[in-house]
């Protein structure tokens, strides 16, 4: 009987060392995660600094690096310049999905809207 308890026990520490090993890995992989995230990411303050009529560069020299970035862009008949809005993304601190957008008339380059979500 004692065989018994010895395998038993033996079965169950091996089973919480593997799964105590996994839990660190996972953690420290989601570690690496977020601080990739805060990387590109910026404040709630930070976003409100920004006002409208801002270019991209200006945007960019205050809040660093976008996480991403999208560009849009139409021609209409009638008009002599294309329609359209190139926006960038920037992450929410602490949080893994970007969290703010800032998007920028094609035409001017400044800024006509920002939002946070």
């Amino acid at each position: 009987m004692k065989t018994v308890v010895k395998i038993a026990l033996s079965i169950v520490l091996g089973c919480t060392v593997l799964i105590v090993g996994c839990a660190a890995l996972i953690g420290s992989a989601a570690d690496d995660v977020q601080e990739e995230s805060d990387r590109t990411a910026i404040t709630q303050q930070q976003y409100r600094e920004i006002r409208r009529g801002a270019t991209r560069s200006e945007v960019e020299a205050a809040l660093g690096e976008p996480a991403s970035a999208d560009e849009w862009s139409t021609e209409i008949d009638g008009l002599d310049e294309p329609v359209g809005s190139t926006c960038v993304y920037y992450g929410r601190k602490g949080e893994l999905l970007p969290a703010y957008q800032f998007c920028f008339d094609v035409t001017t380059g400044e800024l006509e809207s920002k939002s946070s979500f």
